[in-house]
């Protein structure tokens, strides 16, 4: 019986939860299931709620309290979204997530007060699953190059070929831009625990996820919150800057022999991104369209309050605005700050 404990103890639940939530967009893309998709996340749910439970006259009881703090926005979120259910379908992966919020919290909560003595573990162990991550969305991204190129290899979003999008393994590749700038983000705060080759090779890889996603906002971004964590002297700016006209030039080159709608693509993103930066944004309609409506809905947070209580709709706090792309953009605003 003790051996029963020492091992249900010896295994920790928060990092198994969150290996398979990091697993699930792979397992989702090969399997196209979402019962092999969300079971094991499930499963690993419960785990956590269980251990919490077996624990809980021994452990710190503040986390829960502030895990809690999030089940009113999951209650309120969930009663709002069957009111108005995307594309009809009251139970699918949006009320998945929802539902999932509280324990999420808690996860990454007790993640850095789970066993002091075993912290760096922790981390060390977070670090490698998001380094893990990055490299498995580059090799599928690799493998979807080469179907546009070979017309063999992974498979693609079907119904976004003839925008030659190449996603990972997400629908949309903003969407998986999106998630890989989140990740460097929380990759740069944890700097310290990784060596020096850890971070560069880190780092290569995201900007090289982000280049295949094509999201130009995504990609200033990541430059920027990179060079603003790292400080990095001016030689090494400038050899950064080397880096990339070298980079730039051998994709040109590359297009040259390599007859390749999504590489196309992926050049005309790097000469609007060029544009932007010799130019300014205004150079770039599409970007230029979405800086306009983040300021738009800057200027609405006093307004929105609890939102539209609709996914997908936000044309109520349209007001005076007259940007370009305003149907799409109130549909679907590209705006973290909207989005979140």
């Amino acid at each position: 019986m003790e051996n029963k404990i020492q091992s249900f103890e010896s295994i920790n639940p928060y990092l198994v939860f969150l290996f398979f939530i990091f697993l699930s967009p792979f397992s989702n893309y090969i399997t196209g299931s979402g019962k092999i998709t969300y079971l094991p996340i499930i499963i690993a749910g419960l785990y956590v709620v269980a251990y919490e439970i077996w624990s809980f006259k021994r452990e710190d009881k503040k986390p829960i309290i502030e895990a809690l703090l999030f089940l009113p926005f999951t209650i309120l979120s969930l009663f709002a979204y069957y009111g108005h259910p995307f594309e009809e379908k009251a139970l699918n992966y949006i009320t998945f997530n929802l539902s999932l919020l509280p324990v999420l919290a808690l996860t990454a909560i007790r993640v850095f007060r789970y066993k002091q003595d075993s912290l760096e573990i922790n981390i060390q162990t977070i670090t490698n699953i998001i380094i893990a991550f990055a490299i498995g969305q580059l090799i599928i991204c690799i493998g979807q190059f080469f179907t546009y190129t070979f017309g063999y290899g992974f498979p693609i979003v079907e119904e976004y070929r003839h925008r030659n999008f190449i996603s990972g393994t997400f629908y949309n590749p903003n969407n998986m831009s999106a998630s890989i700038l989140l990740l460097s983000f929380i990759l740069l705060g944890l700097k310290k625990h990784l060596t020096i080759v850890q971070l560069r090779s880190s780092l290569i890889v995201f900007s090289l996820v982000l280049l295949f996603g094509g999201s130009r906002s995504a990609i200033i971004l990541f430059i920027a919150i990179t060079i603003i964590n790292l400080r990095p002297r001016p030689i090494k700016i400038a050899k950064y800057i080397l880096l990339l006209f070298a980079s730039i030039i051998f994709i040109y080159t590359l297009s040259t022999f390599v007859d390749n709608s999504a590489l196309d693509r992926i050049i005309d993103r790097l000469h609007s991104f060029i544009n932007i930066l010799h130019r300014g944004i205004s150079s770039d309609g599409s970007i230029s369209a979405r800086g306009s409506s983040y300021l738009h809905f800057l200027g609405q947070l006093p307004g929105i309050a609890l939102g539209t209580h609709k996914l997908y709709d936000y044309h109520s706090y349209a007001g005076s605005a007259s940007f370009q792309e305003m149907e799409l953009l109130f549909s679907y605003p590209h705006s973290f700050i909207v989005e979140i």
